[in-house]
């Protein structure tokens, strides 16, 4: 998903100060439910498409109605998978790059509580391709943008707190593609995490264990409390056996790490709220 083009700096830090950011263009969102966004990017009726230059597998945008809310939304169909692939000198089994996993993202995302950071994404047929098709951001920037302008949230603890969310998730879900393109902002300042096609690999193994320290109270809870059928219930049909198995493998490792830390070091040490 490609963010609109340069926008006035001048303009961006002034705003910045207040708490909001803006650029030219940008529609009026639509007040939806997510639910009703399901139910739009299932049935509206395609109206446009333009082809985008983003990343490798070069998603279309699509414009969409249903006759009262006109919105845009990206179609990713690729589907790429082979026994093994050589990654930077390193051969990865079961390699995979596939559409599924947008969605396979949304829906855990939406289950551990964090639909608030990806966008709304549904399986879709379109032109005779099997495909994932997500709500449209308004976003105004993305991370590399927002690092090279030097920029910061004018809620420094909520943002960090939602950008180790981010990295949480990550490593829960194996993104072996995390990069600054793809995390995003928008006018609110709230961070997007989009494009999961190299996520959820099949190791058990989680990625960085040590580098998580600290964890929300809510997140960590829903962590602990959702179990291995509602996970499968969810993702079950985007997901191969294997790929499931190192996600439930993960999520048991993070979990088991986080309670030894709080019994370590206390949980007002490692838990935090307001993410």
């Amino acid at each position: 998903m490609k963010p609109p083009q340069s926008f006035c700096l001048c303009a961006v830090l002034a705003l910045a100060i207040v708490g909001g950011l803006t650029r030219p263009g940008i529609a009026q969102e639509p007040s939806l439910t997510p639910e009703a966004m399901e139910h739009f990017l299932l049935t509206a009726e395609v109206l446009e498409a333009t082809p985008t230059d983003k990343g490798i597998t070069r998603p279309w945008r699509l414009t969409l109605s249903d006759g009262t809310v006109t919105h845009d939304a990206q179609f990713q169909s690729v589907d790429d998978r082979r026994s093994q692939r050589v990654v930077d000198g390193v051969t990865v089994l079961q390699w995979a790059d596939s559409y599924k996993f947008n969605i396979a993202g949304y829906r855990l995302a939406r289950l551990l509580g964090l639909g608030h950071m990806v966008p709304v994404t549904v399986p879709r047929e379109w032109r005779g391709a099997q495909g994932a098709l997500s709500w449209w951001l308004p976003v105004v920037m993305d991370e590399q943008e927002r690092q090279n302008r030097d920029l910061e949230a004018p809620n420094v603890g909520l943002w960090r707190a939602r950008y180790r969310m981010m990295r949480i998730f990550g490593q829960l879900v194996r993104d072996t593609d995390r990069n600054m393109g793809n995390i995003l902002y928008d006018a609110q300042w709230r961070l997007w995490m989009i494009d999961f096609t190299r996520a959820f690999r099949i190791s058990e193994d989680v990625e960085n264990i040590d580098a998580l320290r600290r964890m929300d109270g809510v997140l960590f809870s829903r962590l602990q409390r959702v179990t291995d059928d509602e996970i499968r219930g969810e993702l079950g049909p985007y997901l191969t056996d294997l790929e499931m198995t190192g996600l439930l493998a993960r999520r048991a490792k993070i979990v088991s790490h986080i309670e030894r830390l709080i019994e370590e070091v206390g949980a007002g040490a490692v838990l935090y709220s307001g993410g």
